[in-house]
């Protein structure tokens, strides 16, 4: 009787194991349907998330995309969009976590190589700037090269490498001529001692924007630096009128009434 006894519980023991051991099985061919399910709801949730970006809800639309991350960590266009978002709220740890993870998932997505570029310039660590950058000049499919040649050349010229940055700022301007890149040459030039170059850069930077106070303001500091008043004067003048408040405008202000009188105009 003892061993009748005996086998029943083993038999009950194994019975249990099987039952366990045949969910387990269960569990196991359900992996691939788990996955699908993860990917749609990841999908849900990053299209929840452009809904609110449109209406600039941007705490909640990162949320959003946290959980489409999780829901499937593997989709390097949610973690691209994810990092985008914390880029824009300054989190930058947590923002160059995820273009990593972007990049690694898609070696030759370009806008993470840009953006990593982007978020070092933005912390002033030009040397991993300038790895970034080159490495998304290096990749097909580049959107808007002059401005990364642009961005690659402040970082050379960050690093004290001028003739690097002159380079890259002309190889930019063949391709486009910008407003931008030539005051970023003029600066470049000005700081070097090459007033000429920096003054006809400046006046290529106007004729692209005539009402850039920048680039008056700009042009006043070098016709300062070469006691030229009357040109500086007009300068100024011309900084005030376009961008009265700005703090150009309260400078140039300052400068006009430390300046010589202007004796053509007893002034």
């Amino acid at each position: 009787m003892g061993k009748i006894l005996n086998i029943h519980r083993c038999l009950y023991r194994w019975g249990l194991t099987g039952v366990l051991l045949f969910g387990l099985l269960a569990t196991g061919c359900s992996t691939t349907p788990g996955k699908e399910e993860s990917q749609n709801l990841a999908r849900k949730s990053y299209e929840e998330a452009i809904s609110l970006q449109s209406l600039k809800l941007f705490k909640e639309m990162t949320e959003k995309l946290r959980e489409a991350t999780r829901f499937d960590p593997d989709e390097p266009l949610y973690q691209l969009t994810l990092a985008d978002a914390l880029f824009f709220q300054e989190k930058l740890d947590e923002a160059e976590r995820h273009y990593k993870r972007a990049v690694k998932l898609n070696p030759q997505m370009v806008k993470g190589y840009r953006q990593l570029g982007r978020l070092y310039m933005h912390r002033g660590d030009w040397k991993n700037a300038e790895i970034y950058l080159e490495d998304a000049i290096a990749r097909p499919g580049l959107v808007q090269p002059h401005e990364l040649y642009n961005w690659l050349a402040v970082t050379y010229y960050a690093q004290g490498k001028f003739s690097d940055a002159e380079k890259k700022w002309k190889d930019a301007l063949k391709i486009k001529d910008n407003h931008d890149i030539r005051l970023n040459l003029a600066r470049a030039y000005r700081d070097n001692e090459l007033f000429d170059r920096a003054r006809e850069s400046l006046e290529a930077a106007l004729e692209l924007k005539p009402k850039s106070a920048r680039a008056h303001y700009e042009l006043a500091q070098l016709y300062l630096k070469k006691r030229d008043f009357p040109q500086a004067r007009q300068s100024f003048n011309q900084v005030i009128r376009l961008d009265p408040l700005s703090e150009m405008s309260k400078s140039s202000r300052k400068y006009l009434e430390l300046m010589p009188p202007d004796q053509k105009n007893g002034r």
